[in-house]
Order: C-alpha cells, then structure tokens, then sequence
C-alpha cells in the first residue's frame, strides 16, 4: 500500500521544490531503503497544494491534543493488549543474503515479548560513572509516549557518556504522563532483572560499539533490520531491537 507523503522546501517564505514519496521523512527512509518518488517544480501548483491542504485541515490546540492523548491511554489501561499472531510462512531461506538471523544465537527467547534498548541520561548530563539504577523498581523516563512498550516487555539501559550498558529491565506497568514540564515527561515502572549487573556496570566494558563489534557483522540490530543502531545518535529514546540481537546483549549481561 502507498502511504504518500509531500514534503515541501520554502525559500523565504514561497515554496520552490517538493517531493512526493512513500518515504518518511527520516536518514534511514530517505537513504537506506528502496523507495521511489517524485519531484515537483512548479511553484504555482505547489502554492495550490499548500493552499488546499490548509483549507481542509483542521488545525488542533495543545489542549486538544492531550484530550485525544487521555482517551488514548484510558483506552489502553481499561483493555487488556492483543498481540498481533505471527506467522511464519517458512520463505526465510530465499532471501538469506539478508541475514538477518545468525545461526547459533536463534534459541527461544520469551515469546510474544518486544526488546528495547534505551539511552539513560542526555548529553547535557551524562550518566555519572558512579550512579546506579535501582536494583528493583526503576522509573524509565521517555520524551514522547513509548506507545510500543507494553507490560512484559524487555528494555536493556545504557548510559549517555559511556556508552556502557547499565542493566536491563521488564516493563511492569504502563507508561504514564505526569503531567508537567519535564523533557521527558513519560515514565514507566520496570524491574531490573539483573541487579547485580547494574551494582558494579562501571566495572565492565561493554560499550554499545563492543557490543555490536562481538555479533556477527551484516546481520540486523533492530527489529527493522537495520545493521547498527545509528538511530541512537539522532535523539532517538529508544530503538527496538531485533530479538536475537537482545538476546546476545542479555547474554553479555548475564554472563558478565
């Protein structure tokens, strides 16, 4: 299905080119993956656009906003979450180039469970080297609403600075807004299911980049199979992770 999006570039204040894509608006969309478009000059039809899109569309207030937000997440706590089944169609040996799964490491992980990795911290203000997170209950905090993790789910922690890993950890409830004007107003509750890792993380060297150089080079990282988690270094607070890739990062944990 094609999900067409124009994005339109203004040189003081009059539009000049855009393009139209199935493409988001993203380094990895726009880059990496296969997506075709075209591109428009005409400035007289691109002001039409413009003028037509503003005509019919309905612009939402701030309070408006948080209103639908509200009804979205009394939605979600009053409604237990239906996993979507997967399926497996058995085509995964025709298009192995991609290897996305290495061999030795596709033993079971939980099922039905969705892995995270999260930086902890900002550039601002680092992970100090000598702080812990809990070694029970952490607050995870988040920029937007992590809509994607739900209760169960697995986010491994790493520290902003380091680069160390800090812990990992299993989403024991849902996210809620607290409502004021942090950065990160978003928090979730989740246990650390490996304290003793996070009591003495700064004793280990298992940076992000290590941990990426000791798995198999070329196969994916992240759930969208991209071969690194470059997407960290844009801001991201947080990317899932494709699961043998988690599974390798809790290994490291685990076995210290």
């Amino acid at each position: 299905m094609l999900h067409g999006k124009i994005y339109i570039a203004e040189s003081k204040g009059n539009p000049s080119k855009a393009i139209i894509t199935s493409a988001n608006f993203t380094d990895s969309g726009l880059k990496n993956k296969h997506e075709w478009g075209v591109m428009l000059e005409d400035t007289v039809q691109l002001s039409k656009i413009i003028e037509d899109v503003n005509n019919n569309s309905i612009q939402l207030m701030y309070e408006e906003i948080e209103q639908i937000i509200k009804k979205i997440d009394n939605y979600i706590s009053e409604n237990e979450r239906v996993d979507t089944p997967k399926i497996d169609l058995g085509i995964s040996g025709i298009y192995m180039k991609r290897k996305r799964f290495p061999p030795s490491l596709t033993t079971d992980l939980k099922q039905n469970v969705r892995y995270f990795i999260k930086p902890v911290g900002w550039s601002d203000r680092p992970f100090d080297i000598n702080r812990r997170l809990s070694t029970d209950i952490e607050e995870l905090h988040f920029a937007k609403r992590p809509a994607a993790i739900g209760i169960g789910d697995i986010i491994i922690c790493y520290g902003v600075g380091t680069t160390k890993l800090i812990g990992y950890f299993e989403a024991v409830e849902e996210a809620i807004n607290l409502n004021n004007e942090s950065r990160w107003p978003w928090v979730i509750k989740a246990k650390n299911l490996c304290p003793d890792y996070s009591e003495h993380w700064n004793t280990y060297d298992n940076t992000i980049s290590s941990v990426q150089k000791s798995y198999p080079q070329g196969y994916a990282v992240t759930f969208n199979g991209h071969p690194n988690l470059g997407g960290l270094q844009y801001g991201g607070d947080k990317i899932r992770l494709d699961v043998n890739f988690a599974k390798h990062m809790i290994g490291i944990i685990e076995n210290k």
